[in-house]
This record gives C-alpha cells, structure tokens and sequence, in this order.
C-alpha cells in the first residue's frame, strides 16, 4: 500500500487546485465515506492518494490525467492482487467530474464524491 510520504512525491510542482493539501483532504473525505458506504477502504485509500498524480507530469499528462493516473498507479502497484490493481484503477479513471467514465464501483463513487466535495468547499 502506499504510504502518505511516498504519495506526495508524486504532486511536486502541483498547482494549487490539485497539490497535496487537496489530496489529503479527498483522501480523509473518502475514508469518512468508505466507512459510512462499505466500501474497502485500502482501495479508497490508496486511490484517494493516487487520483491526481499524473497531473503535471509533462508528457505522461494526456488530454485525461484520470487515465494516464490509471495507468502510472497500475505501474505504481505493480505485485499486487490484480483484481486489487484494477479495483484502485478503476476509482482513478472515474473520478472525473466531466469526460470520464461514471463511477460504478462503490470505491469509486466513494472518491468521486469526495473529490467533488472537495472541489465546491
């Protein structure tokens, strides 16, 4: 699993809309909301701590920063369950307000809500 430290190694050089004080507020959103939900709160947590991590990563940032994160976070986990992997990266893809997949997991319409909250305030 990753840890808090190692995921802000991933948000150096973040704008202000997304560093890592926004990720450590969708991250204790969400795991306020996997508790009341029943979601897994390891694959909440860590796609919590994942979701905007392609965010400013030059060319790794394609028009779809949830998918190019789906993809470095399946990098990232690389040696765990594969169902677990997927699990985390689906949260990340559908965590777009606009564009993206609708979350259809309960993980990840747990941090797609808690991302949003975070966004109106």
């Amino acid at each position: 699993m990753i840890t808090i430290e190692e995921a802000r190694t991933y948000y150096q050089g973040a704008d202000a809309v997304h560093d890592f004080d926004h990720v450590l507020r969708v991250l204790a959103m969400a795991e306020r909301l996997a508790v009341e939900e029943g979601a897994d709160p390891r694959i909440v947590r860590t796609a919590a701590l994942l979701h905007d991590m392609a965010r400013g990563h030059g060319d790794r940032l394609a028009a779809d920063h949830a998918q190019a994160g789906a993809e470095m976070a399946r990098e990232l986990l690389d040696g765990q369950p594969p169902e677990w992997i997927e699990a985390v990266a689906e949260a990340i893809v559908a965590h777009r307000f606009r564009g993206g997949p609708a979350p259809e997991t309960i993980e990840a319409k747990v941090l797609h809500d808690a991302d949003k909250l975070d966004a109106i305030g």
